[in-house]
């Protein structure tokens, strides 16, 4: 099986370590909601903050598109991610490429 780390961190994650990418990633696949009713599936967009008392303040968006700008790349980019983290077609928000459309 192929390792879904360095294709994940090479599109996603250009500007932060291997590492950092990483543990982003194995966060996700954790938190992936497929068997629960309801199950959203993957986040798309996290923001993590922490605060001056160490307090660490998450932010995950199940619904929003991952980029501001898309193209053929992109477009390909969310279709894998479907495959990876797959959602039942009605949690797919109406933006998604995999959603199908009348």
């Amino acid at each position: 099986m192929r390792d879904e780390s360095a294709w994940h961190s090479e599109f996603f994650f250009p500007a932060i370590s291997p590492e950092f990418a990483a543990a982003c990633l194995e966060l996700r696949r954790s938190m992936y909601q497929a068997d629960r009713p309801g199950g959203r599936g993957a986040w798309y967009n996290a923001i993590i903050r922490m605060r001056r008392d160490g307090l660490i303040a998450p932010l995950y968006d199940f619904s929003q598109p991952p980029f501001g700008h898309w193209g053929p790349r992109e477009v390909d980019l969310v279709r894998r991610d479907q495959e990876l983290y797959p959602r039942d077609p009605g949690q797919l928000p109406a933006w998604h490429p995999a959603r199908e459309h009348p």
